[in-house]
């Protein structure tokens, strides 16, 4: 039996792969256009390695996949963009679920130091973002 970690390897190598076909991008190609070698994204479409950080990010600002998708398998695989957006949209917490579990859910991944640095990330973009908002909320408090 797999542990949650390799299961969840899997899984993103899966919808890895399946994102770099959608695309058209052989192996090759796509490691060059990401400056790593082709056995980096082979080991990622074979569940051995989380994707890096800035394979994600760079995905994400050039092709639009959608992070919350490759990551839990949520949502569209590629988010449009609106005018003017700079990003990707985030993603949402499912009113279905109770907060506790989704909560839980997410400290879970925050474990995997791959997602940890992503949840990271979003945060200090959201920051940059709502930089006016927190300001004046801190001028008020």
């Amino acid at each position: 039996m797999l542990n949650k970690n390799t299961r969840l390897k899997k899984e993103i190598g899966r919808r890895f792969k399946q994102f770099r076909q959608a695309i058209k991008k052989s192996q090759q190609k796509l490691a060059h256009e990401l400056k790593v070698g082709q056995t980096t994204i082979s080991s990622i479409e074979m569940g051995k390695s989380f994707p890096r950080i800035g394979i994600q990010n760079y995905l994400n600002i050039h092709y639009h996949l959608n992070l919350n998708w490759l990551l839990t398998g949520k949502g569209e695989m590629i988010i449009p963009m609106g005018k003017g957006s700079k990003t990707a949209e985030l993603p949402q917490l499912d009113d279905s679920d109770s907060s506790v579990e989704s909560y839980e859910e997410l400290f879970t991944l925050m474990r995997i130091p791959v997602i940890e640095q992503i949840i990271l990330a979003k945060l200090a973009e959201v920051k940059i973002i709502a930089e006016e908002e927190i300001k004046a909320f801190f001028e008020e408090t």
